[in-house]
């Protein structure tokens, strides 16, 4: 005897109605996305995991059953969408100065350093930066007259002598 009452099992079928609409309305999504990023390219992809889930019922004649469990596939889907916006930013910025500790600051800072190389702090116009007369030994803590004594100095120093 043939089986009257089913439906097929296919992307088509109703079982699949609830996979479809959430399908649908993930592709809507993406498009949106990508003209509010003004991307030309998305991406979507469905996942479907297909399980069979023991039922237990009284049995079905037209199947040939009378007892025991029978197979009821449970559709599991998982729907992702990316747009791929790439920004990026790369560099290296050279400073030019010492890093160097000032104690009573409390902090690190930066001073100018005397090399051959021109720099945009020489000739300063009128009212503009004015660069330090320091030689590089002065300014990093070697020598007379340094802004900080770095052979007396300590990074935990809170200024205490106790």
């Amino acid at each position: 005897m043939a089986i009257t009452n089913y439906e097929e099992m296919s992307i088509t079928s109703p079982a699949f109605n609830t996979v479809r609409e959430a399908f649908d309305v993930a592709l809507q999504r993406l498009l949106k996305k990508m003209e509010k990023s003004k991307m030309d390219e998305g991406q979507i992809a469905l996942n479907i995991t297909v399980t069979n889930e023991d039922v237990f019922t009284d049995g079905d004649a037209e199947l040939g059953d009378t007892d025991g469990p029978e197979k009821k596939p449970v559709l599991k889907y998982k729907i992702t969408t990316t747009v791929p916006i790439k920004d990026t930013d790369d560099g290296k910025a050279d400073t030019g100065m010492a890093l160097v500790w000032d104690k009573d600051l409390g902090r690190y800072v930066l001073v100018y350093m005397q090399t051959n190389q021109t720099s945009m702090y020489d000739n300063p116009p009128a009212g503009g930066p004015q660069q330090t007369t320091m030689n590089p030994a002065q300014q990093i803590g070697q020598g007379s007259g340094a802004l900080i004594d770095i052979r007396a100095f300590r990074p935990d120093d809170d200024g205490d002598d106790e």
